[in-house]
């Protein structure tokens, strides 16, 4: 092929004014990486063509490009704005694949790709992205032989794996790699260690499912890893390998947005896009679904593709039964910030439209029922047992975030509502520091972290939550329910002894000691200090017997039968559950807690550290409180 006129050139030439694709594989060629041959079209061509596709001088000039070629032809966009830095435009643009080597099928691909300048994915995308263009899009097209490829998928040259270890990342199907970009099968993942001077390490190629033939695999790593060396920078790779195992490069484009590789060895419910959230679901059947769609919900669907992204922009989640994070509709989603998990079998049956469900897009869990989670649910979610010795508090971009290291791994509490870089900085640290990819949580436990920290500056809290750990190390209910009485007879007794101290700074801290009891009995103890130490010693007995603890925690008769050195902590168990149930009750008919106690208590605050004459020096002012409790007249009374 030779070139035509300055608006249609051989790729090798293809520079400013032919499209970040073209431009991209101009690189490379002048690399010496293989790539299919063809030409780049600039946007005034295009347009010409796309006005009068049968035009005889249109006719003329696409013949002249062909030449008799007996090659059918891939028609792909070529905006001036896409495969960006920032914005990849993915999927955004239409291909054509397999078109016929005449002038008509030709022209008639180039105004089908030119005619999707006009779809609303396009102008949701530009509308989310907030790209700035003058005017709009210019296209751009490339016009390449077809491989018939024997593998074929996407790449990233650059991804983190869940031990923190730069590597390279690839997703493969068999046959022409449509259909994985499209979202609409389930590829095979393979994760690929570098070397200390960035070369693929081969022999330790980590593939989750099944491929016909690695056949050319090695040669096309060391094609990947030379291009991403050329251009000092990650890159985005389309791929394919024919069936005489030689790989090609079809595409490279800089990564938008940093991949991690998926925390599971399964092929399914595949973590796409980092963030945890918890809505209601709506399920898509038909393309007529998407218009009945409401913002704020969880969008299920068996593939989602990027016709779906005027929806995608007001979900609040992504869940698709197909699919690769390596497709269209994953990249979109991690650019505009929406949690997505791929690959989720039967995910529409499982979670039907109103299903309040929540997904975590950093680790491909969905737990749905979560009105309905007890004490029995903790068995196996330490990350929800109130225990704080262990937190670790890190600052991330200005977010203080909880790293919680537990027997089944490190858990991650959150406040609600992070972004998508935050979410993705946190897991990358947990990665990196950790060496693994830690279960999320949005759950009250974060909140009253920063009450425990606060409440262990009061004699009166350490005393008693001495006293609390020390009683459920015996497993005795009597030596419970006395000292359950104990707190609440003290409790009631700071009341009134309250009465004589009038000043602001005295009543605050005197309500917060009494809230201080609430979260001791209600949370602290039943949630927490009992849980792990009846799950402790009741495990290794009933491990033997192939019971579960769910079983000891309900008082199963078939426990107290098989294992009778365990009656004693079945009780202690049953007079726990009875306790928690009343206790809360108890409290608020004795004025020991209120239910509106929260409403007011920040002003309350500002009263006390007033009269204190505190000045701010925490980010919120009951910190500021607790960092002068030394000089509240209350106190003494609770040393």
């Amino acid at each position: 092929m030779e070139m035509i006129d300055r608006r249609i050139v051989p790729l090798r030439f293809a520079a400013e004014g032919y499209g970040g694709k073209a431009a991209g594989l101009a690189d490379l060629i002048s690399w010496n990486i293989p790539v299919p041959a063809g030409f780049a079209l600039t946007p005034e061509i295009v347009y010409q063509i796309a006005q009068d596709p049968l035009g005889g001088e249109n006719q003329q000039i696409l013949s002249q490009l062909i030449n008799n070629s007996h090659h059918r032809y891939a028609v792909r966009s070529s905006a001036l704005c896409e495969d960006g830095i920032s914005d990849s435009f993915a999927g955004m643009f239409d291909t054509v694949l397999g078109v016929n080597p005449n002038a008509k099928d030709l022209a008639l691909a180039i105004t089908k790709v030119w005619e999707g300048l006009g779809s609303a994915r396009l102008n949701s995308y530009i509308s989310e992205r907030a790209v700035e263009l003058s005017s709009k899009p210019q296209l751009a097209v490339v016009i390449q032989e077809m491989i018939e490829p024997l593998l074929a998928g996407v790449a990233f040259s650059s991804a983190l794996s869940v031990k923190g270890e730069k590597v390279i990342f690839l997703e493969a199907i068999e046959g022409l790699g449509d259909s994985l970009v499209a979202g609409k099968s389930i590829p095979t993942r393979i994760e690929v260690p570098l070397n200390l001077d960035s070369s693929p390490n081969i022999e330790n190629i980590k593939v989750i499912g099944p491929l016909q033939t690695t056949a050319g695999i090695d040669s096309l790593l060391k094609l990947i890893a030379k291009a991403s060396g050329e251009a000092n920078r990650g890159l985005d790779i389309e791929w394919a390998i024919d069936k005489d195992g030689n790989p090609w490069l079809l595409q490279a484009r800089p990564i938008t947005k940093d991949i991690l590789v998926p925390a599971t060895n399964m092929r399914s419910a595949v973590p796409a896009s980092s963030g945890l959230v918890s809505a209601k679901t709506f399920t898509i059947e038909k393309d007529d679904d998407l218009r009945d769609f409401p913002s704020g919900a969880i969008l299920v669907a068996e593939v989602t593709d990027t016709n779906f992204l005027p929806a995608m922009r007001r979900a609040a989640g992504i869940i698709t039964e197909e699919g690769g994070i390596l497709s269209h509709a994953a990249i979109i989603a991690r650019e505009i910030g929406v949690p997505c998990i791929v690959g989720y079998p039967q995910a529409r049956q499982r979670f039907p439209s109103n299903t309040l469900i929540e997904m975590d897009g950093a680790s491909g869990e969905v737990r749905s029922d979560l009105a309905n989670k007890t004490m029995k649910s903790f068995q196996l979610d330490w990350g929800s047992a109130y225990l704080f010795e262990n937190l670790i508090p890190i600052r991330i971009d200005g977010v203080t975030v909880l790293f919680d290291p537990t027997a089944t791994g490190i858990c991650l509490h959150q406040p609600k509502g992070l972004s998508l870089t935050i979410n993705t900085k946190t897991e990358i640290f947990s990665r990196e520091n950790f060496g693994q990819s830690p279960f999320r949580y949005e759950t009250d436990k974060y909140l009253w972290y920063f009450e425990w920290e606060r409440f262990q500056k009061s004699p009166f809290f350490s005393r008693n939550l001495d006293d609390a750990k020390n009683t459920v190390e015996t497993l005795d209910e009597r030596r419970l329910s006395n000292f359950y009485k104990q707190i609440i007879s003290l409790s009631e007794k700071l009341l009134e002894t309250g009465k004589a101290y009038k000043d602001p700074a005295s009543t605050f801290l005197l309500d917060e000691t009494l809230l201080s009891v609430h979260f001791l009995l209600t949370m602290l103890v039943p949630e927490g200090y009992a849980l792990k130490r009846m799950y402790s010693f009741a495990l290794p007995k009933l491990n033997e017997k192939g019971l579960a603890f769910v079983d000891l925690m309900s008082g199963s008769p078939v426990v107290e039968d098989l294992i009778p050195d365990l009656r004693s902590t079945i009780n202690f168990s049953r007079r726990l559950a009875l306790l928690r149930n009343s206790i809360y009750k108890e409290l608020l008919d004795k004025d020991i807690m209120r239910d509106d106690y929260f409403d007011d208590r920040t002003d309350r605050a500002k009263k006390a550290c007033d009269f204190l004459k505190v000045e701010r020096a925490e980010e919120d002012i009951i910190s500021d409180f607790y960092n002068n409790i030394a000089h509240v007249p209350f106190l003494k009374v609770l040393e």
